[in-house]
């Protein structure tokens, strides 16, 4: 969900039916993968090279068929059209709810939503949602919101963001307005405000954590039941877990990781 959009070219790719005929053949084949930056859970540097923990997860359940995934930025609903589409096999990751895609039942990441305010606000931790009755949402109008936050970012003068060139233009718009809240990914809010060093706050505790999915393209079925067959065989073994303890902090790791919430 969260990325710095720079297009990253790779070669070699099949994608939509050729891909599904190449797999059927069982003959090693190139998966295309459209995401956005969202470390700890998948990035691309600017060599090209992908890192994080969906990452890991979904390269090792590839090999282990005899493919392999090239990862493309693209902003979020660029990627979800493309997938749709035909003219990319898959987008890590999604939150419940996309239509037009075929779900892998098996959490890639987790976006653990935190509100965010001006540095200067009153409120020093997140309480209830009613917390911000008079405060002005920020948005992405292109990202599905969970249920709990629609009245919020569905009331009369919230700020929608249509475009997704600039990622923290949520967070720039809140170091200079009062009053307004955006909810973002804790572990990149967080991180993005000390690194560009933005007069924000990230509230915590987390409003929510919400599971995230890999999703392929419709005419990928087969190949999305394969992907996920493998991923809960390393679930039950472990090895999906020790990837993401590879990467997260033991306060931050989803359920089913050893020290994580839920476990």
């Amino acid at each position: 969900m969260y990325r710095l959009l720079k297009s990253v070219l790779l070669a070699g790719v099949l994608s939509g039916g050729a891909w599904a005929a190449a797999a059927s053949d069982v003959k090693s084949a190139s998966l295309t993968v459209c995401l956005e930056q969202w470390y700890p859970y998948y990035s691309v540097d600017e060599d090209g090279v992908a890192r994080g923990a969906a990452v890991d997860a979904l390269s090792l359940a590839l090999a282990e068929l005899g493919h392999s995934a090239d990862f493309q930025i693209l902003p979020y609903a660029r990627c979800l059209l493309s997938v749709r589409l035909g003219r990319v096999d898959a987008v890590l990751t999604v939150s419940p709810g996309e239509d037009g895609l075929t779900y892998v039942d098996v959490p890639l990441a987790y976006w653990k939503i935190a509100a965010v305010v001006h540095v200067d606000d009153p409120l020093d931790r997140f309480e209830s949602l009613d917390q911000f009755a008079a405060y002005t949402p920020i948005y992405f109008v292109s990202y599905t919101y969970p249920e709990i936050l629609r009245p919020l970012i569905e009331k009369p003068g919230a700020v929608g963001i249509s475009s997704q060139e600039d990622v923290m233009q949520p967070l720039r718009i809140l170091q200079s307005r009062r009053r307004h809240v955006s909810f973002e990914d804790m572990l990149w809010a967080k991180q993005v405000a000390r690194e560009e060093g933005l007069d924000v706050k990230v509230l915590e505790p987390a409003i929510l954590t919400e599971p995230n999915y890999l999703a392929f393209s419709p005419e990928l079925k087969g190949v999305a039941e394969s992907v996920e067959d493998v991923l809960r065989q390393m679930q039950a073994d472990g090895r999906l877990a020790e990837i993401f303890a590879r990467y997260l902090a033991e306060d931050v790791q989803p359920a089913g990781v050893k020290g994580g919430e839920g476990s």
